[in-house]
Parts: C-alpha cells; structure tokens; sequence
C-alpha cells in the first residue's frame, strides 16, 4: 500500500477516535457502537478495527457523555443520542435500499453509565430494568431494521484490596471478600466444613454494613442480566426471532470458585432452560467482546464463518487453567471462536484462519513481567510448517494468540515471527493479527476477531496492519516491558503509579520517548508508514495506555 494511502487511512482512524461524536461512512451498512467505557481499550480499539478491518459505516457516542473513570456516563443523554442514532431515517443507496442498521452495546453503559458505574451506582433494580425496557422498545419499533448484539459482565471480585474500579470498601476489605466468596463458593461446590469454617473467618473481618451492600449490588446486577435473558426468551417465543441477535455474557477477573462462578453456573443453566444456547454466550472475557460482537455481527452479514486450524506449541497443557479465569485454557478458546463466528476445522487446507497459540506450560500462569528473555526462538518451530502452508495460499490469515503469559506479550514470540519475517518465507504483517494483552480471554477474543475480519475482508488486510502493528507495540513494549520501568521510576521519585496526574504531562512524555522508538523499529521492521505521535493515560494511570497517531 502507497505510503499517503496508508497515511490517509491513518488520519481517519485517529479522527475517528477523538471527534466529539464519531460518525464514519462506509459503504456496506451502519455500526452503532456503544462502548464499555470510555478506555482506549474497550472504545477506540473497536474504533480502529472497525474502520481498519471492515467496510461498514460507524457511529458512537461523543466522549462527552460517556463515562469518566468513577463519574458515570450522562444517561439521559446517551439515550437521546441512541434515539437519534436509531430512529433518523437511513441513509439510502443510489437505488433506494437503506443500509441495515447493527447495534453493538455494552449493557452495562446503556443501564448503568458504564463498567465502573455497573459496580458503584445505587439504582435501584427497578430503575435499571427500566431503561432495559426502553432498549427493548427500540426492538419493537424497528423490528428487522436493527439487529443488536449486546454484552454484560458479570460482576468482578478482584483477590486484592484496591478500590480505583470498585467500592471504596474494596481498597480496605477486598482480599477479605475475595476469600469469603471462594472459600463459600467451594463449600456449596464441595461440602467440606472446613471450607465454610474459613468463608465464615474471612467474613468475620469485614463489617457486616459493608458485606450487606456488597451483596445487594451483586444480587441487583446478577437479576439485570437474568431479566435480559428473560426478555430474549419471551421475545423469541412471542416473535419467533430474536431480540438480540447475539448476547454475550462475560466474566472479569474470576477464579475457579467464587459468588462470580456460582452467577454464571446459575445463567448458564436458565440458558440452557430456555433452550438459548445458540442465542447466548457466557465465558471469560470482558474488555475484549465489543470486537468479538463486531466479528459476529460481520459473519451474519457477509453470510460466512471463516474456518479455523488450531496449532499449539504445547498440545499437553491445554487444559491448564489461566490466570484471572475459572476454566481450562481449551475451553475458553474454544468458547471465544464460537462467539466470534468462526467454526473448527483439522484440514490444514480447507482453513481460512490458522491459529498458531502460543499457550502457557505450566500452572499458575506467569506473569509477563516476569518470563525469562534467554530462550531461543528454535521453541516456536512447531509453527514453521504452519506459515509456510499460509504463505502458499494467498487467502489465508494467520493469528498468533500469544497466551504463553498473562499481562503482557512473549517478548521472545515476537523476535521469532520478526525472524519469519525477516528469512526466506517473508510473512508480511497483512498476513497476520496479533494480540497478547492482559488476561487470556482478552489475548483470544481480540485475536480471534482481527482474524476472522481480516479472512472476511481480504482487500482491508493492508490496512489491518495498523490494528496489529500497535497491539504489538502495547502488549511487547508496554505491557511486558516498559510499564515496569515506569512503575520503577515512580517509586524513585515519590509518586504512585495509580495517580499518575501528580505529573501527567511528564509521565506521559517519558513514555512516548521510549515507545516511540519501539513503534519505528515494530514498522521498520514489517516495512510499515506508520508513525506514533502521542500516548496518554486514561484513567490515569500506569495500567492502561493509549496511542494517538497521525
């Protein structure tokens, strides 16, 4: 691709993220997009595979009104913003066909404000499940002119005490509840009195004003997302269709027992109750589903589900369970393709995708900070044969799932497929997704979905690299390496890595210096126009980052 076409693409994408009211046009349908939150990770990531993977138009709400960190998004002006964004008339073709319109919305934004406000906010159940009836209204007054695909996250229990993304009770008692809802969620699993002995302990040390407001906030949130089940059942009965075409139910930082696990046990089985189980997903995940919602409602347009190979670098360890998450590796993975719309296959030759995973040997999951760096890259030789396949055959993608460590890239996969790059074979970076971030659901659900767009859309492959070449800038560079620089130096002079906007403007200086670099060798490298003009804090914070480009 030309370097001012690249450039071009570039500047759209960058405008696309920070216009106070997202609007870009495509040409083979309408996206409205209601994010998470308002994080680079949850908003304007969707944004770049949007525009970088797809050929449809996108509208999202102005930053204005969403959500800022702890303050709640401005409700009532998100729900005038959706009225406009579903009820203007469409925009028509030449021939007069209206484009089909496609919601992607987090429910937790459109009930609560946003993920934060789904945690701390003190409406009631009632007022909650009245603006899940004016979601349903939109249903039923544009029938088959909207197809909406919508996610809910099953509340967290963090296993540590800190109350930035919770209540304020979880910076003081949140290790004490993390325990009181394991070791109570094992004794109903396994019946052991011990177990009850020390949920009962554990519970003892927090103040019961403190438990009793936890647990409603839990009971209400877990009764909104048993209402929406219920809504789509009672939909589909009195309609015969669908009133989401897809819903997704996530779970965020849990572990093998837990309240959290017992909730999803409990949908799981009204699921199933209902006969839902094509209609509705529930698996580990969470920042990462608006891009698997966009990669479902892409195969149902474009009538398709790209197959895909799975090839593990450690086929016996498969069934290890990950950090952050209550269940093998294998399923969760196998969980997050049916939820993205692709389909398994075990014929090399008849896939569209390849899916190289890079998954971890051994139990508890290593921290990415903390992996050996002296390997050699003879350790990825199982995928040699695989991307030699893929560079025969034109139309097919690779995806490196990079799961190997949570919170971070393996810093040695990356030198590998530079090698790749680099030797006789020549994989191009429009050739591949990447993705290698925080936890394993995130890791599959992002690489997944760039995978699936970039088979559904090959003439968009040049313009992915984008989307890639910053995944791996932020999961290598930041996330496995710099970020613990930074959180050293902070420590060295004095400041908080949680309250970086003591010096902001310097914090986020210092790290453009260093990732900057990082980005011309990543596109030196791959041969790419890119540049990175900016990075910034969201929450302010050494957590999570963003890039501004141009």
């Amino acid at each position: 691709m030309e370097a001012s076409r690249a450039c071009a693409l570039l500047a759209t994408v960058l405008v696309a993220a920070v216009l106070a009211c997202l609007c870009a046009e495509g040409a083979e349908g309408e996206v409205v997009f209601l994010p998470l939150d308002e994080r680079f990770t949850t908003r304007d990531a969707f944004v770049n595979m949007a525009l970088s993977h797809t050929p449809y138009t996108l509208r999202s709400p102005p930053l204005a009104i969403l959500p800022h960190i702890r303050e709640a998004a401005d409700i009532p002006a998100l729900q005038k913003w959706v009225d406009h964004a579903l009820l203007s008339p469409h925009r028509r073709h030449p021939a007069g066909e209206a484009d089909e319109r496609e919601m992607i919305l987090s429910s937790e934004m459109y009930l609560y404000g946003g993920l934060i406000g789904s945690r701390i906010s003190n409406w009631t159940q009632a007022e909650v499940e009245g603006r899940l009836a004016k979601l349903v209204a939109y249903k039923q007054q544009l029938g088959d002119g909207v197809k909406i695909y919508a996610s809910a996250v099953i509340m967290r229990i963090p296993a540590y005490n800190s109350g930035f993304e919770d209540q304020w009770y979880w910076a003081y008692y949140g290790r004490d509840l993390f325990q009181f809802s394991y070791f109570m969620d094992k004794y109903d699993t396994l019946r052991q009195p011990a177990d009850l002995a020390t949920a009962q302990s554990y519970r003892s040390k927090v103040p019961p004003a403190v438990v009793e407001d936890w647990l409603w906030r839990r009971s209400r949130n877990f009764n909104v997302t048993k209402a929406i089940i219920e809504q789509q059942f009672l939909w589909k009965k009195q309609h015969n269709q669908r009133l989401f075409e897809k819903l997704y139910v996530t779970q965020d930082d849990n572990a093998e027992y837990g309240f959290n696990i017992a909730e999803a046990e409990k949908l799981k089985a009204l699921v199933r109750q209902y006969g839902l189980e094509e209609d509705i997903y529930i698996y580990p995940g969470a920042d990462e589903v608006g891009l698997t919602m966009l990669a479902q409602s892409s195969v149902r347009k474009e009538g398709k589900s790209p197959r895909i190979k799975l090839v593990f670098r450690d086929p016996a360890t498969i069934n290890l369970i990950p950090n952050y998450e209550g269940q093998p590796m294998i399923q969760t993975l196998e969980d997050q393709i049916k939820a993205a719309g692709g389909s398994l296959t075990n014929d090399t030759e008849a896939a569209s995708v390849i899916l190289l995973v890079n998954n971890f040997s051994h139990q508890p999951q290593t921290e990415a900070p903390h992996q050996p760096l002296n390997r050699s890259i003879a350790e990825y030789a199982v995928f040699d044969a695989y991307l030699a396949a893929a560079m025969r055959n034109p139309r097919v993608v690779v995806g490196f799932a990079d799961n190997r460590y949570s919170n971070g890239a393996d810093v040695v996969l990356i030198r590998y497929m530079e090698s790749q790059h680099s030797s006789a074979s020549h994989i191009p970076m429009s050739k591949f997704a990447y993705a290698g971030w925080n936890t394993d659901g995130n890791t599959l659900g992002t690489v997944i979905s760039s995978s699936l767009l970039m088979a559904l859309f090959p003439a968009k492959r040049e313009e992915s690299t984008w989307f890639n070449a910053q995944r791996i800038l932020e999961d290598c560079s930041y996330q496995a390496q710099w970020r613990q620089g930074l959180v050293a130096y902070t420590a060295l002079a004095g400041d908080d890595p949680n309250l970086l906007s003591r010096d902001l403007p310097f914090y986020e200086q210092l790290s453009y210096k260093v990732l900057a670099e990082d980005f011309r060798v990543i596109t030196r490298v791959y041969g790419l126009p890119w540049t990175l003009d900016a990075i910034y804090y969201p929450w302010r914070r050494a957590f999570e980052i963003g890039f501004r480009s141009s």
